[in-house]
């Protein structure tokens, strides 16, 4: 696929991950290679493993005015980027290890459909066992 192709499938998207990949081309591994060659070109850039932004000149929406996002949104993306540090069960975290105060203005149903937007098993059961969290501290 050329760049200008892709460019255009994805420019109205601020962000876009490499599990969207199939949903653009049927030769994916072609294009996760593309992908790596236009990185070091300059024409995107990679946020986080399997997470890309296009370049300023060539991307539609700006992230930057687009990530204004609530305490619930911040916390989900915050655990989406920390996924590797919690464990099965480990309910403790939440207050040993990252010492959340004051949860109990939180919603839970928002920390559910923020985690749901991201399609990730362990991330559910991270907000879940979140939520859990919360309702002990009420």
């Amino acid at each position: 696929m050329k760049y200008k192709d892709f460019k255009n499938k994805i420019r109205n998207f601020p962000l876009f991950s490499s599990s969207q990949i199939s949903s653009i081309t049927d030769r994916e591994q072609i294009l996760r290679n593309q992908l790596t060659q236009w990185q070091k070109q300059g024409l995107l850039f990679c946020v986080k493993k399997g997470l890309y932004i296009l370049n300023e000149a060539d991307r539609k929406i700006n992230p930057s005015r687009l990530f204004i996002a609530g305490p619930e949104k911040a916390i989900v993306d915050f655990f989406y980027l920390h996924l590797s540090d919690f464990h099965r069960d480990d309910k403790d975290i939440f207050s040993f290890s990252y010492r959340f105060q004051n949860v109990s203005d939180l919603n839970k149903k928002r920390f559910k459909d923020f985690a749901k937007t991201f399609g990730n098993r362990k991330l559910l059961k991270i907000v879940n066992l979140f939520c859990e969290f919360i309702e002990s501290r009420e």
